[in-house]
This record gives structure tokens, C-alpha cells and sequence, in this order.
């Protein structure tokens, strides 16, 4: 009875503000970063993080964030905080569920990875199979590259 909710240690709510990704602390190349996207009408958003390991001949990594809408939504903001990230070769995009009907306004594609419209610097990646939801392959995407702020 009642709502319960867990946040993963080395995760917290995160600030909706800015938008995009944010670097907020930081050594050791570890560093604590905000990511905040917003959408009207998304039921459900997923951080989708994927390392590139194509230069050491290896198939690229992903990790993909369920974020909660009670903990992690502020207005029409989805946002979420991790700690301790290692940003080298790390890229970055979302992934959005909601109304799928064309009738409805909905305009979803949960297969896909969609970049970071606020992203300052984006890359070309191949998906690794695990963040792929559609048939056949490889697929690539255009996603936001972490990196350490100026």
C-alpha cells in the first residue's frame, strides 16, 4: 500500500535545469553528471548510455536507465544524476515511450535511440545489439558525446 521507490547507489533524482547534459564535478576522470530532456508527452524515458570500444576492436557497451516519473520528472522534465561516471568514450542519447497513435499526437519510436537535441557535441556511433530493438542491424545513431565542460 502506497508508493514505494528505490534509486540505484550512484544515482539520485538529478536537477531538471539545464537542459542536457551537465558536468558537475569531477577527477580521476570520474565525475558526477546531470542529464535533463524534456517531452510533453513522453509516458516513459530511458537514458541510454554506450561506451565505445571500436578502437580497441571490441563490440560497443550499453547501459540503458529506466527513469521514474515520480522521481525523476519535475513538470514536462525527465531528469536523473549519476555519480562517479567515467566519461571516456562515452556517448549518450534517450529513449521515449508514450501515445503511439497518429490520432493522439503521438509521434514514439521506443526502438529508438534519439540524440540529445541540447547535446553541444555529437557523434556517429554504432549501436551495440543490446540497445538495438529492431530487427536486423547494425544500426547507428547520432548520439551526444559526454565530456568534461569548459
Amino acid at each position: 500500500t502506497g508508493l514505494h521507490c528505490g534509486i540505484p547507489v550512484g544515482m539520485a533524482p538529478g536537477s531538471p535545469a539545464p537542459l542536457g547534459m551537465r558536468v558537475e564535478s569531477g577527477d580521476n576522470g570520474r565525475c558526477r553528471v546531470n542529464f535533463a530532456v524534456t517531452s510533453r508527452t513522453a509516458a516513459a524515458m530511458a537514458l541510454v548510455l554506450i561506451r565505445d570500444k571500436s578502437s580497441q576492436g571490441a563490440e560497443n557497451t550499453c547501459l540503458e536507465i529506466a527513469l521514474d516519473p515520480v522521481t525523476n520528472k519535475t513538470g514536462n522534465i525527465w531528469h536523473l544524476e549519476i555519480n562517479y561516471l567515467d566519461l571516456s568514450n562515452l556517448h549518450y542519447g534517450w529513449r521515449a515511450d508514450g501515445d503511439q497513435s497518429w490520432e493522439g499526437g503521438g509521434r514514439f519510436h521506443p526502438a529508438k535511440v534519439m540524440m540529445d537535441p541540447y547535446s553541444k557535441l555529437i557523434t556517429e556511433l554504432a549501436l551495440p545489439p543490446t540497445a538495438c530493438l529492431l530487427p536486423g542491424g547494425p544500426h547507428k545513431a547520432w548520439l551526444g558525446r559526454l565530456h568534461a565542460q569548459d
